[in-house]
């Protein structure tokens, strides 16, 4: 008790106050000026990890206990204990010092607050490369890592939130302790991002180009109509590209509701000179590209009068030339 008035007396931060309070017993305040409220019995400290009337000497102080332990031979030796991983080491200030004890909370107990913050951070380390042709410099990045975590969601097709299950921060954890996990609100908010800068790269590829698209409708089992739109374009090099760029809910099935849905989409994508619509046989889809032959004509983008803008899906006409062959021979089969 007296350690800690006298503590107070001499102008002690809080803070390092704050240290010392796990050490001291439940009491009643033990000044006016300070409501501090005592829980444990302060051991001997002789001057280990801190000075009565002066500062501290290291940080060390709340992060290792110290106890009087008797070893083989009933010598008494005074012990460190790392309050995380309750590991003990020689811990005599006049044989020992502070060092050791210091560099197992900083360098190697890894429940140690203190553990993650040491080293240069932008510092890299030798990995081996995706391609395995050697190794590589790497250096931690918060940004990339989060970044990687969007399109590992993205490619396996994860739902957000399985960046807040124990098993997934666990694994990160101890893959790079230093990657602080993202919440699903973020992730949500990267993919976004994410979409948006893919979204500029096609555009700036496609901007004044002509290009071929295919899109398709369908019900799902909830009863809500879907419509996807894909473009099919060459680049600088005349590699052939596809892309979906949109994946969106139709008020229904028909002509004039799928035209409209097509034309938007068209237009959010600053996509004005097309080449042809591929579609397949549903009556619905002749009025779809009636509806944007008329949209392109009037932004005089329509090529030979849209003779050639409808293109009817090859495939699904194969499949319905099979289906009718096939109820012709069903009583053979």
């Amino acid at each position: 008790m007296k350690i800690l008035e006298h503590l107070v007396l001499q102008r002690w931060s809080l803070a390092t106050l704050t240290h010392l309070m796990p050490l001291i017993p439940k009491h009643k305040p033990i000044h006016p000026k300070h409501n501090l409220q005592l829980k444990h019995k302060i051991p001997q400290v002789r001057g280990l990890w801190w000075e009565i009337g002066g500062k501290p000497q290291s940080r060390l102080c709340g992060y290792i206990a110290q106890k009087i332990k008797k070893d083989g031979n009933g010598v008494e030796k005074v012990i460190g204990v790392c309050n995380y991983c309750k590991l003990e080491m020689p811990a005599d200030p006049r044989k020992n010092g502070t060092t050791g004890l210091k560099n197992h909370i900083e360098r190697r107990c890894k429940l140690s607050p203190f553990y993650q913050q040491q080293g240069d951070a932008n510092q890299p380390s030798l990995t081996t490369d995706t391609m395995g042709s050697g190794l590589v410099p790497h250096t931690f990045n918060q940004k990339k890592c989060e970044l990687k975590v969007v399109k590992f969601i993205i490619k396996d097709e994860h739902p957000f939130r399985v960046v807040e299950g124990s098993g997934f921060k666990e694994m990160m954890n101890e893959v790079q302790p230093r990657f602080k996990v993202p919440s699903r609100k973020k992730v949500a908010e990267g993919v976004w991002e994410l979409f948006m800068v893919e979204k500029a790269k096609i555009m700036s590829v496609i901007v004044e180009q002509r290009v071929s698209i295919t899109t398709d409708t369908w019900t799902s089992i909830q009863n809500i109509n879907y419509m996807v739109v894909t473009i099919h374009f060459m680049d600088s090099d005349w590699n052939l590209h596809k892309r979906i760029i949109s994946f969106t809910k139709i008020t229904s099935h028909k002509g004039i509701d799928i035209g409209k849905t097509l034309d938007a989409c068209l237009t959010d994508w600053g996509i004005h000179k097309v080449f042809t619509i591929t579609v397949d046989n549903a009556s619905a889809n002749d009025g779809a590209v009636e509806y944007m032959a008329q949209s392109l004509k009037a932004m005089n983008t329509l090529m030979l009068d849209g003779k050639y803008l409808h293109s009817r899906c090859a495939c699904h006409i194969l499949n319905l030339i099979v289906k009718d062959g096939l109820k012709e021979l069903s009583a053979s089969i």
